[in-house]
């Protein structure tokens, strides 16, 4: 079974920025993180957000990287840490920052062919399946997002004690809804939000999905609806169709088999034509050059090694007067030496080896020009699309404007994240950036490309807000004035009664 996507979105008549936020392939995941929690799907949507928010962005890449690396085997746990975790993260910047935020998240974990869903807010989820379509999260008022019970005195002063919220960010308690279905072969899960399932009927998604069109041509062809009939929300569908990996006897499948046997045909004629050109080749080859020392071996055979005298025919007789023999001067022999001079040196280059790094590190939190305070968000985040060797480390660069950036970092841990602080007295601005480092005997170096630099603002420790101070008690003056006695004498009221005899009987 494979996956095919589409997805499209639109911010709305009335929007000029959009909330919303997916993802459904994570290019950094690995196969064995694959292979033990499944694909992925994340669809956000911010509530209220502006161009300056990015809590939909965050919560659907900070999700993805608590999941794939969470250490329960569990998908559901391992979802629900996620969601909590990253719920706090987001209440907390909303109180730091005094800015409130409220993003609703659903996350579809597929697993084979098991679906795994969990949803906070308002997004739906839907399974298209035997040509109908069916609703696979419940719905959820606006009031069970975000009770009104948030807003009163009691809820600010003790957060730990206010109301669960179904959306991040809102409380520190949140509420998810779980559902599980089994996708099969055929089967399309939708994921919409708010903006278009509200514009859009049932109806009308099942129509568009039995239309069997392509999964893109879906998505934009209902997001598209929804902004013509006037949504102001913003409006994102997420489509994931089920295929079956080519059926024998299927159009798809014999055009496959084609195309190998083309390409088999084409390879092995090819390798044919090559061995025949080399063949003729290796028959035209000239004869190969003599060697310096073959060549001094054969003219040294050709040289006699010692000249002899050449004998002097005997004079033929003449009528004239015979001349007496010359004397012939003996040869001076001489030994022939042939010394061959040796080729020069050639000089052995040997290519200097080019490494090859990884990809770059993501750099997560904090954002650009965002204030970080001591004990509060003092934390650098990031995530990498591979597991750590036992050898490689994350190796962090820091340094304050205005001084020179080191050449390597002082930091280094194998988590995702680190805890840091600055000494007090060093507010400012702050750069940084993260790489790989691999540990040997003699050192580190360096074995990814280093990520994007970042920079913060250091505050420190966060000022605490002023105490009333308290003041002296002022004197009050004594009010004990005194009373003049009342003790009047009063008359008697002693009056004697009559005796009246009772009669005995």
């Amino acid at each position: 079974m494979i996956l095919e996507m589409g997805h499209a979105s639109h911010p709305g008549q009335k929007c000029d920025y959009n909330g919303d936020h997916y993802s459904g392939v994570q290019h950094w995941v690995t196969d064995a993180q694959l292979a033990e929690k499944g694909w992925l799907f994340l669809l956000a949507d911010d509530v209220g957000g502006d161009a300056s928010s990015e809590s939909s962005r965050h919560a659907v890449n900070r999700l993805s990287q608590l999941y794939y690396t969470s250490s329960s085997s569990s998908i559901r746990q391992s979802l629900q840490q996620a969601i909590t975790r990253v719920n706090n993260e987001i209440y907390e910047e909303s109180r730091r920052h005094q800015s409130a935020k409220c993003v609703m998240i659903l996350a579809a974990a597929l697993h084979g062919n098991q679906l795994e869903i969990a949803n906070v807010g308002r997004v739906r989820a839907h399974q298209f399946h035997k040509r109908r379509l069916r609703q696979l999260t419940p719905d959820r008022s606006w009031e069970e997002v975000r009770p009104t019970a948030l807003d009163t005195p009691e809820s600010r002063d003790a957060p730990d004690k206010a109301p669960p919220a179904r959306a991040l960010g809102v409380s520190r308690r949140v509420l998810i809804d779980w559902a599980h279905a089994s996708l099969a072969v055929g089967d399309t899960l939708l994921l919409t939000t708010d903006g278009l399932h509200e514009t859009v009927s049932a109806s009308e998604m099942q129509e568009a999905l039995a239309s069997r069109a392509k999964p893109q041509e879906i998505a934009e062809s209902l997001v598209a609806t929804a902004a013509a009939r006037g949504n102001e929300d913003n409006a994102t569908a997420l489509l994931l169709t089920a295929r079956e990996r080519g059926r024998g006897g299927s159009l798809p499948a014999i055009a496959s088999w084609v195309l190998w046997a083309v390409s088999g045909i084409a390879i092995l004629a090819a390798l044919v034509g090559l061995a025949t050109w080399s063949g003729s080749f290796s028959l035209r080859r000239p004869p190969p050059t003599p060697s310096p020392t073959a060549t001094l071996a054969q003219r040294t055979q050709t040289l006699p090694a010692v000249l002899h005298p050449t004998a002097t025919p005997p004079n033929t007789a003449t009528p004239t007067a015979t001349l007496p023999p010359t004397a012939t001067a003996r040869p001076v022999m001489r030994t022939v030496v042939l010394t061959a001079t040796p080729p020069p040196a050639t000089a052995t280059v040997t290519p200097t080896p080019i490494p090859v790094l990884y990809n770059a590190p993501r750099v997560i939190a904090p954002y650009n020009d965002e204030a970080v305070y001591q004990g509060e968000n003092n934390v650098l985040v990031w995530q990498w699309y591979r597991q750590l060797q036992a050898d490689e480390v994350f190796e962090i660069r820091l340094w304050k404007e205005g001084t020179q950036p080191p050449a390597r970092g002082a930091l280094q841990t194998s988590a995702m994240e680190f805890r840091f602080g600055v000494p007090s007295g060093l507010a400012g601005k702050y750069f940084w950036n993260v790489y790989v480092v691999r540990r040997s005997g003699s050192g580190s170096e360096i074995v990814s490309v280093p990520s994007e630099t970042h920079f913060f603002w250091w505050m420190g420790p966060r000022p605490q807000p002023p105490t009333a101070t308290p003041q002296p008690p002022t004197p009050v003056p004594p009010t004990n004035t005194p009373v003049p006695p009342t003790d009047t004498p009063q008359p008697p009221t002693d009056t004697p009664m009559p005796l009246t005899p009772t009669p005995l009987p």
